[in-house]
């Protein structure tokens, strides 16, 4: 391409790949790879090898010579295209099922079919048409490395990696790119700026946890999600909890493959059956309203071995010395039942997190 290195943050495209063969696709993925700047998305949507009335169609009309598309691979994952080409896979998914049925026209007396496809998807839940394959396979992908070597991990040589405050950066210009559609939306307003005074001092921290690319990390009390983008920006995948849904953007979700739940981590067990590497903790623990052992016991419960807990929370020394606070043997435990108020209930002091970490 006529183009200067480096120039773009996002390069795609759609409907290309599927018409060559792996080494032409990595020959391809490397040229995107040339004209995007480090830490940059590379996405590429191409027909979904898994998708039946696609194949199906498509077979039908190449048998009677009615095909028009030329000579088109469908693909099962660009996993491996990607990472020959250098580019770290964040996320795969797959969209327009409805749209797949279009090509069931190659099959003569195919309407009827294509009627009960139709009103069958329209009756499935929103998770059941999470499982359905749609049409086309969408692989997003961040640049992290020089082009022809496969990436080991979301931090390439200094000279191409992202500094923590341009990622934190662009974590918070995407997510305010969905929050620009909502209106009065907290995001845009106070929270943004504030955010970054108290993350920052964490971002190397987490930086040294997500030296491997794939780290699962679950975010509690994830509120916007901050956290968790920056975490996909290094190539994590990246799961959410929080208790209160106004703060999520389910297009977010689809876009980035950060996937979320509503949950009140003190009253219900996490979700899922996964194994996380990294679980944050931030900002969360002085609005518990209960004693907050059994919630760190879950935590530990679903940490990989090795995996890494990382907390933040106002210092008492520093944030509120003359303040009463219960002491930690004084908080009750929750029973099912028992009520919650949104504030913060206790600051903890340094012996104290000692204990927690120790009993849990």
């Amino acid at each position: 391409m006529q183009l200067p290195d480096h120039q773009f943050d996002l390069t795609w495209n759609a409907g290309v790949l599927e018409h060559f063969d792996e080494d032409e696709q990595v020959t391809i993925l490397r040229e995107m790879i040339r004209v995007t700047k480090p830490g940059g998305t590379v996405l590429v949507i191409t027909p979904f090898a898994e998708c039946l009335p696609y194949r199906a169609g498509k077979e039908a009309a190449e048998q009677l010579g009615t095909w028009m598309y030329g000579t088109e691979y469908p693909i099962f994952s660009l996993k491996d295209s990607f990472e020959r080409s250098g580019i770290a896979l964040i996320e795969e998914s797959s969209i327009g099922f409805l749209n797949s049925l279009d090509f069931l026209d190659f099959i003569q007396d195919s309407q009827t079919v294509k009627h009960w496809l139709t009103k069958w998807y329209h009756g499935l839940t929103k998770e059941e048409k999470c499982n359905v394959p749609g049409y086309l396979l969408v692989s997003v992908g961040v640049v992290g490395t020089v082009p022809g070597k496969a990436m080991s991990s979301l931090h390439p040589s200094p000279e191409t990696q992202l500094s923590p405050e341009d990622k934190l950066s662009r974590a918070q210009t995407i997510i305010s790119s969905y929050h620009a559609k909502r209106e009065k939306s907290h995001y845009l307003s106070a929270y943004k700026e504030e955010e970054s005074t108290y993350w920052f001092p964490l971002l190397a921290i987490l930086d040294s946890l997500l030296v491997a690319r794939g780290t699962k990390v679950l975010d509690i009390g994830a509120a916007y999600g901050t956290l968790l983008m920056y975490s996909v920006l290094s190539g994590a995948k990246a799961y959410g909890l929080d208790m209160i849904p106004d703060y999520w953007s389910e297009e977010l979700e689809q876009d980035y493959g950060v996937r979320w739940n509503l949950c009140n981590i003190e009253a219900e067990e996490i979700p899922g059956k996964e194994q996380f590497d990294v679980i944050l903790f931030t900002e969360i623990l002085e609005h518990m309203n209960y004693n907050p052992l059994p919630v760190l016991r879950k935590i530990k419960d679903r940490l990989t071995p090795g995996g890494s807990l990382l907390i933040s929370t106002p210092w008492k020394r520093h944030f509120a010395p003359n303040q009463y606070d219960p002491d930690l043997l004084d908080m009750p435990y929750y029973q099912p039942g028992d009520g919650f108020i949104d504030a913060e209930i206790k600051y903890y002091t340094i012996d104290e997190m000692y204990v927690l970490a120790e009993n849990t």
